[in-house]
């Protein structure tokens, strides 16, 4: 009786030593460890909400424990397809199980899309036809006038100033026509004043348009122009509807004073490199400027 309660024992005291050591590794193979990775073109930092909690995170995050249910959310707020996870199992290690995520929802990309697509061909069609309207005008008027004299036309012009777009500039204009005509300039700047995001390099800006002059001597000259520019205020060129005004004193009118202002839209570069992007990749740029004018050459007529 004794001997069977002996070999009993040593029986039970086997199994208890054999589950201990075996317990690690049962609980080893029934942890689950969760990784998700940011993946494609999704906006950064992702909002996970899940059955264990809502996180927020860049690149990469991991999570222990077994997860029931997980959503994912760009920086936008736009929802991302719950991806299918791969899963990694090996034995005595735990369950790993990682999911991408790449993908956003039909609608939340085409309503993204569709919501910057009509904002940029809004602005788009703002810009146009307020160039085609004043240029259009402009231009009849430039016509009409070309052939009719003036005093101090045609000519070429240096003009010295500040501007917010240009920087402080040194420009030659030359206006082609008699009281109304074509105009032409080109010149270059450097910003010490405004100290705006591309101040650092030399900007420099061409442009053409129109002119017309008016009173007694044709000491009032009103210009609008296009202008195609390597501006400091961002880098990556502009192009600009500039309009400006100067008035020319003394009895010859060869020296005058000019203010102008200015608008459209920089990071051109930008614009052309993503057109498949969902935003608009340009930039809106305004301008001022003040100056002087000194006429170089000028008919005397």
């Amino acid at each position: 009786m004794l001997k069977a309660l002996k070999s009993y024992l040593c029986n039970v005291g086997a199994i208890c030593l054999l589950c201990l050591l075996l317990s690690p590794l049962t609980l080893s193979a029934q942890e689950v460890v969760n990784i998700f990775q940011v993946g494609g073109d999704i906006c950064e930092p992702v909002t996970l909400k899940t059955s264990k909690g809502d996180y927020t995170f860049r690149s990469s995050i991991t999570i222990h424990g077994n997860i029931s249910w997980f959503e994912a959310y760009d920086c936008q707020g736009n929802q991302i397809v719950n991806p299918s996870g791969s899963t990694s199992t090996a034995s005595g290690q735990a369950t790993v199980r990682t999911y991408v995520l790449k993908t956003l929802y039909e609608s939340s990309r085409s309503g993204s899309s569709s919501y910057s697509s009509n904002t940029q061909e809004s602005s788009q069609r703002v810009i146009e036809n307020t160039i085609t309207h004043v240029g259009s005008s402009m231009g009849r008027f430039a016509s009409s006038m070309a052939y009719w004299p003036a005093a101090g036309y045609p000519n070429l012009t240096l003009n010295l100033g500040a501007s917010h777009l240009f920087g402080e500039f040194a420009r030659l204009k030359a206006c082609l026509g008699g009281a109304g005509g074509f105009i032409l300039y080109g010149g270059v700047g450097k910003d010490w004043i405004f100290k705006g995001e591309n101040h650092e390099k030399l900007s420099w800006h061409c442009g053409l348009g129109y002119y017309g002059s008016w009173g007694y001597d044709s000491e009032h000259e009103f210009d609008m122009g296009i202008t195609f520019s390597e501006t400091p205020v961002c880098p990556g060129y502009a192009l600009s509807l500039d309009l400006s005004y100067s008035y020319f004193f003394g009895d010859t009118t060869r020296f005058g004073l000019i203010g102008g202002a200015g608008i459209g839209v920089g990071r051109i570069k930008d614009i052309f490199e993503m057109q498949t992007q969902d935003r608009f990749a340009g930039k809106f740029v305004w301008d001022v400027t003040l100056g002087i004018a000194v006429k170089l050459f000028a008919d005397s007529h």
